[in-house]
């Protein structure tokens, strides 16, 4: 199986909820406590045409649904776009898209913050070199790209139960900064401290209004 077979694979044979999401014990305890620590990272949405990537069952998508002007959110596994469009039938303002990440194409500078939560380590290192640079077209000057990965000593897991890649933090902050600025890195406070994992990594970069692509 390629990779996205294998992704798939695995994601498609755990139900649509919160516990499939995290993978972890204590799945609604670490939930509220990490939304309520990266939400104070990201910027305001309020106004703004967001793009939310790895979306899961929608766990983020009615924060920023609530004040964005809209909202266009994927996931590779069709049925937690579903259980995504159930969680959040009240809004209007968010496009649904269930595909791969590596297939999707925008307009440029069509978003004016990007969102991605647990997406790259589920691919190749030239296919997230390859994100940065559509990134960098999608997003409007001075836009802003939030990410969050597991991070550990360089690491791969493929089999035909489970695929990722467990890189070291170094290879994002180097692979983002050839093309955006750094705004911040930093570990996840709240997983270091209630539960002793302290590779639970994020990274606030910016387009420069004046860059040349």
């Amino acid at each position: 199986m390629n990779r996205k077979e294998k992704v798939l694979s695995f994601w498609d044979k755990l139900k649509p909820t919160l516990e499939s999401m995290i993978l972890k014990p204590d799945a609604d305890v670490m939930d509220r406590l990490e939304k309520k620590e990266l939400l104070t990272y990201l910027p305001s949405v309020k106004g703004k045409d967001v793009l939310e990537l790895g979306a899961g069952i929608g766990r983020y998508t009615s924060h920023f649904a609530l004040k964005a002007n809209h909202v266009t959110t994927s996931d590779i596994v069709p049925k937690f776009i579903e259980k995504s469009k159930e969680h959040n039938a009240a809004f209007s303002n968010i496009s649904y898209i269930a595909e791969d990440a590596m297939k999707l194409e925008f307009s440029k500078e069509k978003f004016d913050f990007i969102f991605i939560n647990w997406l790259f380590m589920f691919l190749e290192d030239d296919e997230v070199e390859h994100l940065t640079n559509k990134f960098l077209d999608w997003l409007k000057p001075d836009g802003i790209i939030f990410f969050r990965e597991s991070c550990n000593v360089p690491e791969r897991r493929r089999t035909d139960h489970y695929y990722a890649n467990y890189r070291n933090f170094h290879f994002y902050t180097r692979t983002f900064s050839k093309k955006f600025t750094l705004l911040k890195h930093d570990n996840i406070k709240n997983s270091e401290i209630h539960f002793s994992d302290p590779f639970q990594c994020f990274w606030l970069f910016q387009k420069a209004a004046s860059v040349i692509q």
